[in-house]
């Protein structure tokens, strides 16, 4: 009886060990670079490759540049790559470091979304590439109890997110002094909110870069 125990429990333990999930690096979030101070005149494209250091415990390790491209752009592309939110590859059950190659692309007004495929370009309002911004069709409202607020003391919200060509909304950026159910309802709001793509001066549907401000006041 004593031997067939010790064989099942083997057997468990040695069945949980096979089942042990790999898994590869997940990407959570990329933010997009900052825009140069110049980037409405900026004649200028090219390609910034990094090879980043994505540790297991998920946080970034060593950012290599393996191509600059002006040295502004360089580094607007490095403090993003920073920034970058994921959940570390796993192997053998256990989360393992992983290195891979990032690239942002610059391209005349906007940067390149990393990770998006195809060349989803984004700009920003009063570019003068665009002939007319993205018009909004409908905003939801976000609501909190006036109780929570006045616990809180009030605070702001803002949300910088790129309204695609598609139609879609993504959130690129998020900075907030209030708590994270505040914030959580925030950007579930964002993702409803309609809206016409931008239109460059080709007449062509692009992707725009906004920012959404929330106010939450204690007298309110």
């Amino acid at each position: 009886m004593k031997r067939f125990l010790h064989s099942t429990i083997f057997i468990l333990l040695f069945g949980g060990f096979c089942l042990a999930q790999d898994s590869p690096l997940k990407i959570l979030e990329q933010p997009v670079p900052a825009l140069p101070e110049d980037y409405g005149t900026l004649d200028a494209q090219g390609s910034i490759p990094l090879r980043v250091r994505f540790l297991e415990n998920g946080t970034v390790g060593e950012i290599r540049v393996l191509s600059s491209f002006l040295r502004r752009l360089t580094d607007l592309a490095v403090e993003a790559a920073k920034k970058i939110k994921f959940e570390p590859a796993v192997k053998n059950g256990k989360p393992v470091v992983t290195v891979k190659t990032v690239i942002y692309s610059y391209i005349y007004g906007g940067w390149q979304i990393p990770g998006q495929s195809g060349s989803d370009i984004y700009y920003c309002e009063g570019d003068p590439n665009l002939k007319k911004p993205a018009a909004l069709l409908e905003d939801p409202k976000v609501d909190f109890p006036a109780a929570r607020i006045i616990e809180k003391g009030g605070g702001q919200i803002k949300i910088t997110v790129v309204l695609k060509a598609t139609g879609e909304v993504v959130i690129v950026k998020t900075d907030s002094d209030l708590p994270e159910d505040f914030t959580e309802k925030v950007k579930a709001a964002v993702l409803k909110i309609k809206f016409n793509p931008a239109i460059d001066k080709s007449g062509k549907p692009v992707s725009q870069l906004k920012t959404f401000e929330y106010e939450f006041k204690p007298n309110q």
